[in-house]
C-alpha cells in the first residue's frame, strides 16, 4: 500500500526535484493504466524554469516548472481537504492544451480513483481543483504549434 492518492503520487514527479525518474510496481500495473504512464513518460528529465504558486508549509504545495515551451502544474495535499484554483499568467504568449488528472470522486476511499480531461488555455486561464485528503493533482501544459 501507498501512501496519498495516485494524483498526489504523479504530482511529486513534478513537485520534487528528480532528474532521475522512476517508477516502482509489477509493469503489469503500468500497462493497465496508460494515461498514467503516458504522463509520466512525457515528463522532462531537466526544467527551465520552476515557479512556486502557492503553498504552506505542512499543508499543501502548488507548483509550475518549464520545460521549453510547455509547462507542467502539481499540487499536493495533507490530510485536510482542500480546493481552489490557479491562475495561468506564467504561460507565454499564445494557445495551450491542458491535461488536467485531478482525484475522482471516490479518491477519498479508492486512491486509486482519478479523472483525466484536457481542454485549451491561455495566460487568462484558471485551473480548478479539488484535492482530497492526501490527494493531490497534475497537469500538462503543451504549447499548441501556430
Amino acid at each position: 500500500m501507498s501512501q496519498g492518492t495516485r494524483c498526489h503520487q504523479l504530482a511529486m514527479y513534478v513537485t520534487y526535484f528528480a532528474p532521475f525518474n522512476m517508477v516502482a510496481d509489477a509493469p503489469n500495473e503500468y500497462i493497465a493504466d496508460k494515461h498514467c504512464i503516458n504522463l509520466i513518460s512525457s515528463l522532462p528529465s531537466s526544467w527551465d524554469d520552476t515557479k512556486p504558486v502557492d503553498g504552506k508549509i505542512g499543508e499543501y504545495i502548488i507548483m509550475a516548472k518549464r520545460n521549453g515551451d510547455n509547462w507542467f502544474l502539481s499540487g499536493m495535499n495533507n490530510e485536510l481537504p482542500r480546493e481552489g484554483k490557479v491562475k495561468l499568467d506564467f504561460l507565454g504568449k499564445g494557445n495551450y492544451t491542458a491535461t488536467l488528472f485531478v482525484d475522482g470522486i471516490n479518491a477519498d476511499r479508492i486512491g486509486t480513483d482519478y479523472k483525466v480531461s484536457s481542454f485549451e488555455v491561455n495566460a487568462l486561464s484558471f485551473i480548478n481543483y479539488k484535492m482530497v485528503q492526501g490527494g493531490g493533482f497534475v497537469v500538462s501544459i503543451l504549447k499548441k504549434k501556430e
